[in-house]
């Protein structure tokens, strides 16, 4: 089993403008999430997941932001220099009329081993936390969100959600400060399916989940307003000198509400699952996600 160093990560923003009427249409105060659509999709790229892949074979198209540490481990012969679109744009950005980029989208997706979420640059010692140092950004994202958006955030990216909605998630250890919580071993878990509609689309109450790298990010519990899609039990190490232990009923795959928009927290990375498991997962989790399976990108 491979223990990955300490992770990068971030949060999101300056200050910005509220977003235009037309741009919260269909959020109106009496919709449900459910009836919310998320149309125009933006991911933010990391080292260690691609959710765009579940996105592409779902028939949703995407705005990609370059937020890599290092390069892609999904895709060694993608280079990041080619990518005009950083994640700087997509979290700072202001167009000319005032409109923030952030707002020009339905979700943001940010994968695991975004640059800038995190304590440390992965294999590196010079800091990389600028984007969660600056409390601007935390402020927009929450905004962003609340206004109807939704924000899907994998693994290493946690620090996002604990940052703008500190009581809803706790993650193991996570007053420790930075990467504290990403002390999951690599291996595959058996996975109990919390949601009735999940478990018809999977065609059962379990399902398996590849963690393909050590280091993930623990749940520890959740507050009242948070939805487990996906628990189980899995082997971690808190304490590097120590050996392996089992912990039970982690939560692998949850969801909450933040004003009129949702949040979607997954332990595990999309693009290691299985094709049909990721994209079940994901319109579970996101039933608002305008797909088209078979059109791809």
């Amino acid at each position: 089993m491979v223990l990955l160093p300490a992770s990068p990560r971030a949060a999101l923003g300056p200050f910005l403008l509220l977003p235009l009427l037309g741009l919260l249409a269909g959020c109106a105060q009496d919709q449900g999430l459910s009836e919310i659509r998320f149309e125009r999709v933006a991911t933010a790229l990391g080292d260690f997941d691609h959710s765009g892949e579940v996105l592409s074979r779902l028939g949703v198209s995407q705005a990609e932001y370059e937020g890599f540490i290092v390069g892609p481990v999904w895709d060694d012969e993608l280079d990041p220099d080619s990518m005009a679109a950083r994640t700087e744009d997509l979290f700072f950005a202001v167009s000319d009329d005032g409109v923030q980029e952030l707002f020009l989208h339905d979700a943001v997706f940010v994968d695991s081993g975004t640059r800038g979420l995190g304590d440390r640059v992965y294999n590196g010692l010079d800091p990389d936390d600028a984007l969660l140092e600056d409390p601007r950004l935390v402020d927009n994202v929450r905004t962003y969100v609340e206004a109807g958006h939704a924000l899907v955030v994998s693994d290493w990216a946690w620090e996002l959600v604990e940052a703008a909605w500190p009581d809803q998630v706790a993650f193991l250890a996570e007053s420790d400060g930075p990467d504290a919580a990403q002390v999951g071993m690599s291996e595959e878990i058996t996975a109990r399916v919390l949601d009735a509609g999940l478990t018809d689309a999977l065609g059962g109450d379990t399902t398996r989940l590849a963690m393909d790298y050590s280091a993930w990010t623990v749940v520890e519990t959740v507050g009242p307003d948070v939805t487990v899609l996906l628990e189980g039990d899995a082997l971690v190490r808190p304490d590097p000198e120590a050996p392996e232990e089992a912990r039970l009923d982690l939560p692998l795959l949850l969801s909450f509400p933040a004003g009129k928009g949702v949040v979607v927290f997954s332990a595990f990375h999309w693009r290691a699952q299985r094709g049909p498991v990721a994209d079940a997962l994901l319109q579970a989790a996101l039933p608002g996600l305008a797909t088209n399976p078979g059109e791809g990108a």
